[in-house]
């Protein structure tokens, strides 16, 4: 799932500095994390700033670290960042005028593809681009990634609008029947500005089928941003399911000369109630 409170809460306590010094040295140094999300009067100056973080544990002061100001210039180099003909502003305008993502949060695709791998496989890497993660840190990122709304205890997802393919857009997107039990979708997406986005490894454990899939597609025929008016269900939606249905199926009918092991993604879901 993805919520931007959390985000924040993250951004604020690790710091705009921090974030892309530790993907730097992990080789991952085209993305840009410079914004908090869903708060428009946040400029960039103020989210060059992060507040006092605190953990307590009753009167115990666990963890305190003051407020930061973030030092690393982001130069404004994207290409392509001034799109469509108009958007609604935070007061309800529409402006005439390309909406400009200059100042945006930026996650290129390969990089997107690049972290997912440090993820699954992190022996693949040299030691100092993976992630410093124990065996039970892995697990416990496999069993969420892959974890299917109706199988979550906390939050708990039992309404109509969380179906199996809530977030899993490949393969699934344009359905709401159960997702089958040996088909797994580890994957993270994106969804916003009649962007969608997913950066998937879909596993069939049944056949032995495995592939990293991940794909943008863009979806607003008006050329207006921030008004809701994105083509998201009608579009969007049935291309990616049909691009990853149309990838398994190349998977499954392409001759292997050797299995994979995928038991170290047979993680212990939580069944539904």
């Amino acid at each position: 799932m993805s919520n931007n409170d959390a985000f924040n809460r993250l951004y604020e306590f690790v710091g705009q500095d921090e974030i892309h010094y530790r993907l730097r040295a992990r080789g991952i140094g085209g993305t840009r994390i410079i914004h908090r999300l869903g708060d428009p009067s946040f400029g960039p100056e103020d989210n060059r700033h992060t507040n006092r973080v605190r953990f307590m544990d009753g009167d115990e002061v666990l963890w305190e670290q003051t407020e930061r100001h973030a030092t690393i210039d982001h130069p404004d180099q994207l290409k392509g960042s001034m799109k469509g003909k108009g958007y609604v502003n935070a007061d309800g305008e529409t402006i005439s005028g390309p909406f400009d993502f200059t100042r945006k949060n930026f996650f290129p695709l390969n990089e997107q593809v690049g972290m997912l791998e440090r993820v699954l496989f992190p022996e693949s890497f040299p030691e100092y681009q993976r992630f410093r993660l124990t065996t039970d840190d892995y697990r416990f990122l496999y069993a969420k990634m892959g974890m299917l709304p109706r199988e979550s205890a906390y939050p708990e997802y039992r309404d109509s609008t969380h179906s199996d393919s809530y977030v899993k857009f490949l393969m699934y997107g344009d359905q709401k029947e159960p997702i089958p039990d040996n088909i797994r979708i580890f994957n993270k997406v994106g969804w916003a500005y009649g962007y969608l986005t997913d950066c998937a490894y879909i596993v069939d454990f049944e056949e032995g089928v495995e592939f990293i899939l991940a794909a943008t597609v863009h979806v607003n025929e008006n050329g207006i941003y921030n008004d809701g008016e994105y083509q998201y269900e009608t579009v969007g939606l049935p291309y990616l399911a049909e691009l990853g249905r149309m990838f398994y199926t190349h998977e499954l009918e392409r001759n292997r000369k050797y299995k994979p092991d995928l038991d170290r993604f047979r993680v212990g879901f939580s069944e539904p109630k």
